[in-house]
This record gives C-alpha cells, structure tokens and sequence, in this order.
C-alpha cells in the first residue's frame, strides 16, 4: 500500500474498498481456528463473508434478494474475488452450518489490526444510530 490513500481507491467502488481492507491472512487463520470450511463443499468461508456483506451493504430484506442483487453484477464478480453467485439454498445452508463464531473471530483480528486508526471519540447519536455491526446471520 502507499502512502497516497486517495489514489489506491480511484474508480473502486466503496464495497470493493472494505472487501480490500480484509486480508487475505486474516480470514484463513479465522477459518483454520474454527474449521469453517470442513464442511463445506459448495460455500468457502471467504465467499461466505463476501456475501453476507454484501447482504449488508445492499440492505438486502432475504436471500432471494441477495441472489438477484449479485445476479445483476455477475459480469463484474471478479471485484468482489466470486467466481459465481451462491444459491439461495447453498447460502442458506451455509448460514446454518457455520458457526457465527468464525466471523467473530475475524472481526476481532480486524478490530486489533485497524484499532489505531479508528475514532475513539464519541459520536453524534444520529450517526451512531446509522451504523452496522456484523453478527450472526440469519437465514
């Protein structure tokens, strides 16, 4: 990364940009602690987590949603590192068999990794009201 911030994100969208901020490194150690791709055949761990925030980030309502929000990007999948959109079924399914402790986990390492650079200060409560905090997902 250098030093110039501003040029790094020319022409990326802002989700490409939070997606960019989670390493790779990261989200493997994540996965080995807590097994999250053992049982997984169609849904890895990282898709899952690409997923769920864009889940997020799109205020998608359900699944089906999510599965048609992504359908509309598919010629653009290779920013979000997908190699093709997760059925509802498989997204449902991944959400009941992995642990949500698995995303708790990366969140921490991320909060530990990019502590220094967040605002201890106080927020305004219309601001604090507007933000998310990932957690558990359900179907």
């Amino acid at each position: 990364m250098t030093n110039n911030k501003i040029t790094d994100y020319v022409g990326q969208p802002i989700f490409t940009q939070v997606l960019s901020l989670i390493d790779g490194p990261l989200i493997q150690s994540a996965c080995k602690t807590h097994q999250a791709d053992k049982f997984s055949r169609k849904l890895c761990f990282k898709d899952h987590l690409t997923t769920m925030l864009y889940y997020i980030f799109a205020r998608c309502t359900n699944l089906r949603a999510v599965e048609a929000g992504l359908e509309l990007c598919n010629g653009k999948l290779n920013h979000l590192n997908l190699k093709k959109v997760p059925a509802r079924s498989t997204l449902s399914d991944g959400n009941k068999k992995r642990t949500s402790d698995v995303f708790g986990t990366l969140y921490q390492s991320l909060y530990q990794k990019y502590k220094h650079i967040i605002s201890d200060s106080l927020l305004k409560q219309s601001i604090a009201s507007k933000l998310y905090i990932l957690g558990y997902f359900a179907p």
